[in-house]
């Protein structure tokens, strides 16, 4: 069929409540991620495994948001698709059940350790367990 070139489509603007993490949620840099493996106070729940810190900024004044990052192992899942699945579960998850944490300072390192595809309810569970854990524990801060 020959003729006029079809209209592109309108691109779509993200509403206001854009359901995902923002930058300012997410631990981006290597070496703040690497400090809070090494200096943070870690915690196993079922499947999911916890790194914290409390995270100082330059000026000494704490951050605004909690922050995480989430791993999970190309080892046990040499599948790029499952991994981002895992992930992406993981963000929903912290991102439904961040209002839980006490405070706002926090540096979260989320590993997955599970050898089986998780379902979202089993992952929300380990991760309220992680963070009724991180309000009562102390946990170290880092430089």
């Amino acid at each position: 069929m020959t003729g006029a070139p079809r209209p592109r489509p309108l691109p779509v603007s993200r509403p206001a409540s854009f359901f995902g993490l923002s930058k300012h949620s997410r631990l981006r840099r290597s070496s703040e991620i690497e400090e809070v493996l090494k200096k943070g106070v870690r915690k196993k729940c079922g499947v999911l495994m916890c790194h914290a810190a409390i995270l100082r900024r330059a000026g000494g004044e704490g951050s605004m948001y909690p922050r995480a990052a989430f791993v999970v192992s190309r080892r046990h899942w040499p599948r790029a698709v499952d991994r981002n699945r895992i992930k992406r579960l993981m963000r929903e998850g912290f991102r439904l059940h961040r209002q839980r944490l006490l405070r706002q300072d926090l540096a979260l390192v989320l590993r997955f350790t599970g050898h089986t595809k998780p379902g979202f309810r089993d992952l929300c569970e380990h991760l309220c367990c992680i963070f009724d854990w991180i309000n009562q524990t102390e946990l170290p801060a880092l430089d």
